[in-house]
């Protein structure tokens, strides 16, 4: 599951939006073309401007393809947290962890089972598990599943610790969910709290 190592291309940090670029650099970047034109000419009134959308953030984990095409159709999940950071970042990956609507226990529990793979309720109140998949090589995946922490997926991110790891990914989609503003912090190599409460309510977020 590794990704090469180096500077990531600046089309990744704008995967899924759509982009107004000046002379090919982004001056403006929103979830619709005409939003995009639009936030542009506010700052660019005259220059000549190219509006252009980028494609979903290409993530090409073989794992990805297995966990959907063994997932009902029907299941939202999403990549979420450290490993789209790390995917941005073309660093190496290590375990995955994906978000899904209430139920993530059981969802790993049933994919699990229809890929042989070892399975570990990590935290029952929380809805929470672990699944191991052990490949012939010798090599192996780890991913967690959990539960929604709220309603949605937006109120999920909203309380984690840092921006950059408040980003997620639609699995079915590529779409990038980033209501906090982590890809622009990971750019800026910013690192900013998800909310002004968030070191302390768990302290050990400042390890």
């Amino acid at each position: 599951m590794n990704q090469p190592s180096g500077n990531p291309p600046p089309e990744l940090f704008y995967a899924g939006r759509w982009v107004a670029l000046v002379r090919g650099k982004v001056v403006a970047q929103a979830a619709t073309q005409q939003e995009a034109f639009r936030l542009a000419r506010l700052s660019r009134r005259k220059d000549p401007l190219e509006i252009r959308y980028m494609p979903p953030f290409p993530v090409n984990y073989p794992v990805l393809q297995t966990i959907l095409q063994n997932l009902p159709t029907d299941t939202s999940i999403y990549l979420a947290g450290g490993a789209v950071r790390d995917a941005v970042l073309q660093r190496p990956i290590h375990d995955l962890d994906f978000a899904t609507p209430p139920g993530a226990l059981r969802l790993a529990k049933r994919l699990a089972d229809k890929l042989s793979a070892a399975f570990f309720p990590l935290d029952e109140e929380n809805d929470t598990a672990r699944i191991i998949l052990q490949h012939p090589d010798g090599s192996r995946d780890l991913l967690d599943f959990a539960g929604f922490r709220g309603e949605t997926l937006q109120d999920d991110l909203r309380g984690r610790d840092f921006t950059i790891n408040a980003i997620a990914m639609d699995l079915r989609t590529g779409e990038i969910l980033d209501p906090l503003g982590g890809l622009a912090d990971l750019q800026a190599k910013i690192l900013r709290p998800c909310s002004p409460t968030a070191l302390t309510d768990d302290p050990i977020r400042l390890l």
